[in-house]
């Protein structure tokens, strides 16, 4: 038999088990992921502290690289922030507090607080900070204009200017599901 024909074959046989377990579809093939932490690294970030002691900046999908395909159920939560001294300062004593923010520019979904952060004031070269809160974020990466909006005090004079690393990790799941 030719190759076409025991292709025919498979199909008839495919659709005939269908019909008669009255499936609409089937599994053609199904892939699942679990993911215990994936880590975006090597982010940098330049600030300057303003008169009040405050210091923001925003980061955009695009500086964060995730993205995740329409098709794909997924469950995907920040677990955590590093921080760390690049340029400018030695370590981070200075800093006061940290807020970061999920949010989504167009105003479609709700802001999610990631981080709320008070520091100790210890001289650390790194700041390891688990998450506020478990959220799931899919949505807020599906739109495609994902924004992280990072506000810190600080103890530094005004209009000094420094650079921190920041690396986020996450945690997730997914699964994608071809069907017949």
């Amino acid at each position: 038999m030719k190759q076409q024909g025991k292709a025919g074959v498979v199909a008839a046989v495919v659709a005939l088990a269908m019909a008669a377990t009255g499936c609409d579809s089937m599994d053609l093939f199904s892939v699942e992921v679990e993911a215990s932490e994936v880590c975006v690294r090597g982010m940098q970030v330049s600030l300057a502290v303003d008169e009040t002691g405050l210091a923001a900046h925003q980061l955009i999908e695009d500086d964060l690289g995730v993205e995740i395909d329409d098709r794909i159920e997924a469950d995907v939560r920040v677990l955590s922030m590093e921080l760390f001294a690049v340029d400018g300062v030695d370590d981070l004593s200075h800093l006061v507090s940290l807020d970061v923010d999920m949010t989504q520019p167009d105003d479609l979904l709700t802001p999610v607080a990631i981080v709320d952060y008070q520091h100790d004031g210890s001289a650390a070269p790194m700041l390891a900070i688990d998450a506020a809160r478990e959220v799931n974020v899919v949505d807020y990466i599906r739109t495609g204009s994902l924004a992280l909006d990072l506000q810190l005090a600080s103890a530094m004079a005004p209009a000094e200017v420094f650079t921190v690393g920041l690396d986020m990790c996450f945690s997730g799941a997914g699964a994608f599901r071809q069907t017949f």
